[in-house]
């Protein structure tokens, strides 16, 4: 039987549908049985020196906090990830790199527990999930969550770094347009009190 590993996410291997790349069953039983890689949950390993990695660098962090997501996400199908995880996902950094327990959105209806991640409960228009990643917040989106709870500076850098690069993206309905072009603008969508 032949695992796959998931598509954009090389430290990760598992059991996911629509990959190219796969190992047998017993190449991961035998990287398992060395230490090369730890076992998650069923059908789901990691890198083992990523995920023992005692180091609290930001990057270390970032790591755990992109394993933890992926790992998360997977287990509720029903979330999206969102706010620092989407961040992290997306490539977008941000000021201060401290929690790696993952950010997920789920429907207000959801009414299970996924243990070991920070829920939010909200709708998500289809136009507020990013068109490469669905699993993950559009960028617009995750800078204004960035700034309801993690606080201005996060956003700020977020929201830089996703101008320069071209990220946030039009929304569909007015309803839900955030404008882009300028931090001031930006910050102005996400709390209109903080532009008085």
């Amino acid at each position: 039987m032949r695992r796959s590993i998931p598509d954009g996410d090389p430290d990760l291997l598992g059991a996911f549908r629509g990959s190219t790349s796969t190992l047998t069953s017993s190449a991961l039983r035998h990287a398992h049985r060395t230490g090369r890689i730890v076992r998650i949950r069923r059908d789901l390993y990691v890198d083992a020196d990523l995920w023992n990695a005692d180091d609290t660098s930001p990057e270390a962090i970032r790591n755990r906090l992109r394993i933890a997501s992926v790992i998360a996400v997977a287990a509720a199908p029903r979330s999206r990830a969102s706010h620092r995880s989407a961040s992290v996902l997306a490539g977008i950094p941000l000021w201060s790199w401290t929690a790696t327990l993952p950010c997920l959105t789920v429907p207000p209806s959801f009414d299970s527990m996924i243990s070991r991640a920070h829920l939010h409960r909200a709708r998500l228009p289809a136009e507020h999930l990013d068109s490469a990643d669905p699993r993950r917040t559009a960028a617009a989106r995750t800078i204004l969550d960035l700034a309801r709870e993690h606080g201005l500076r996060d956003a700020v850098v977020a929201g830089d770094h996703a101008l320069r690069h071209g990220l946030p993206s039009a929304p569909a309905s007015p309803e839900s347009a955030v404008p882009v072009g300028s931090s001031n603008s930006l910050i102005t969508a996400a709390n209109p009190r903080w532009s008085r």
